[in-house]
């Protein structure tokens, strides 16, 4: 009897059902593999908080202060089998973080991997879930946790380091600090006070000065006292938004887009947004291209504009640099190669800035000119099209409710 193979429509079938089941199946596998490395990732971090509270309980580490928040390193404390592994690679920079009421002992953790997996915000033993596990780019140890005003961080060798006072906020719930004296204390390396003023700008080529606002990533150029200066995404350039169509003349108050930017593109924004922008001060002074960066501020600053909306002033990019010999240097000289004070890797303004861009200062030169800044600034005629960046003022009530301030953990704001 001839036996018969299979048809060409029975070998397809076969073909298109285990097609399906692998479909069925590799997402099966990878959530599966997933979720294990997270249950690992989570035993590791218990087993690391058992080994740490050991070191508090015996009394080799001493937390005795109510009022401080502990950070103890990874690398100082021992494991029954060894060195703590992460399920995806070694861990970069963790810690055990512990308080004392007066009578017990905290344990919460903090931490990331080679592979930046981790948990970015200190988190208790009783929330630390597989939802807690993300990506994370730094680790802040200058926060507290509530209750406590001062941190201190133990070397590998469990010696403490000098009490400072930290920031101190829980996730989801504003502080009662203000926004702007607890960004004070967290950035003060990246900020630069003004002479005889009560502004600080933010300087370097990359300081964590990003802020939620409007469902976008703003930056903060300044802190005015207890205010927070913002400048948003760009606003391309077209017919419609020129400085002014009149060539005669080049005041803030007078510019079209002055009146776009405090007209539709103000009550475009959303009304979270619009509670939290105040009108404020902008410094609308001429400026030239002879001053350096704090003769640019004082002109900048003999004249002032109210408004919800604005720009940034030549001062502030001018600050922005990384080295105060920067400050030296007038706008002339600003980009010569001794000094390259505007290219991106000194000056954040220039990265943010990614072209060129109207700020919302004249020129002492010419009435017919604005000024714009790329990797430096100079005057244009009013009526040429460039891009640029609103600008806006905070209320002085404005608090953090949580983040870090980098690209990746904007803080985010409410009152």
């Amino acid at each position: 009897m001839k036996k018969r193979g299979f048809t060409l429509i029975e070998l397809l079938a076969v073909i298109i059902i285990l097609g399906i089941l692998m479909l069925i199946a590799i997402p099966s596998v990878t959530n599966y593999r997933n979720n294990s490395r997270k249950e690992t990732y989570i035993n590791t971090v218990n087993e690391i908080i058992k080994a740490a509270s050991t070191l508090v309980n015996s009394g080799e580490i001493e937390v005795n202060d109510p009022n401080t928040t502990y950070y103890i390193p990874l690398d100082a404390i021992d494991l029954e089998n060894g060195k703590a592994k992460s399920p995806y690679g070694d861990f970069d920079e963790a810690y055990v973080v512990v308080t004392y009421d007066g009578d017990d002992y905290d344990y919460y953790f903090v931490g990331k991997d080679s592979a930046n997996k981790g948990m970015k915000e200190i988190l208790s033993i009783d929330n630390i879930s597989k939802d807690s596990i993300t990506d994370v780019d730094d680790i802040d140890t200058n926060v507290a946790i509530e209750g406590t005003d001062k941190i201190i961080i133990f070397d590998d060798e469990l010696n403490p380091g000098p009490s400072n006072n930290a920031t101190s906020y829980s996730s989801g719930e504003p502080s009662t600090d203000k926004a702007a004296s607890i960004i004070r204390k967290n950035t003060s390396s990246s900020l630069f006070l003004i002479p005889n003023t009560n502004i600080s700008v933010f300087f370097g080529p990359s300081p964590k000065n990003y802020v939620w606002l409007n469902g976008e990533r703003w930056r903060i150029t300044s802190i005015h006292g207890n205010q927070l200066k913002l400048v948003g995404k760009p606003i391309e350039s077209d017919s419609s938004k020129k400085y002014n169509d009149n060539t005669n003349s080049n005041q803030w108050r007078d510019s079209s887009l002055n009146s776009y930017l405090n007209g539709s593109y103000y009550n475009s924004l959303s009304a979270d947004a619009k509670e939290l922008i105040v009108a404020g001060n902008f410094d609308v002074g001429a400026v030239s291209p002879n001053e350096n960066a704090y003769e640019t501020y004082l002109s900048a600053s003999s004249s002032k504009y109210n408004g919800y909306v604005g720009l940034i002033s030549l001062y502030e990019f001018m600050y922005a640099a990384d080295s105060p010999q920067c400050y030296s240097y007038t706008g002339i000289e600003y980009q010569e190669s001794n000094s390259g004070c505007g290219i991106a890797s000194r000056n954040w303004i220039t990265i943010t800035f990614s072209y060129m861009s109207w700020i919302i200062n004249s020129s002492k030169i010419s009435n017919a000119d604005a000024i714009r800044i790329n990797s430096y600034a100079y005057t244009h005629p009013v009526n040429f099209e460039c891009s640029y960046f609103p600008s806006v003022f905070l209320s002085p009530n404005t608090k953090i409710i949580s983040g870090s301030g980098t690209y990746q953990d904007p803080y985010t704001i409410g009152l």
